[in-house]
């Protein structure tokens, strides 16, 4: 009775100080290449400028453009499904789980929705 506590006990403890998993998603850089800018009330949809460069690094994402320095925008969790993964406001959806060539954002908050689609190559650690 007393072993099978023990072993179960030992295994709790050891998860509640495990180190937390990292993302799955491998360390990318992402260039813009096409933005569409929809409003959220009227969902007028417009061309916006595509100069932002995202930046995906030991589970976080980065972003910088041309008038603003790269700053850290968000952490990224776990894929929801296959090239899915999403954020508190953002998602990124690619063709596969490799994250490599065409993929999209989807960037939203009660201003705006910004839809880009980017580049995107594997980063050297």
């Amino acid at each position: 009775m007393i072993k099978p506590l023990l072993l179960a006990g030992s295994a709790l403890f050891a998860l509640a100080f495990s180190p937390p998993r990292e993302s799955t998603v491998p360390d990318l850089i992402c260039r813009e290449q096409r933005a569409l800018r929809i409003d959220p009330r009227t969902l007028e949809v417009s061309s916006a400028g595509a100069h932002t460069t995202f930046r995906i690094a030991d589970g976080s994402l980065f972003i910088s453009e041309p008038d603003r320095a790269e700053y850290r925008y968000n952490t990224i969790g776990e894929p929801i499904s296959p090239g899915v993964v999403t954020s508190s406001s953002f998602t990124l959806i690619s063709r596969d789980e490799s994250y490599e060539g065409t993929v999209t954002f989807v960037h939203s908050d009660a201003q705006r929705i910004l839809v880009s689609r980017a580049s995107c190559s594997r980063q050297a650690k």
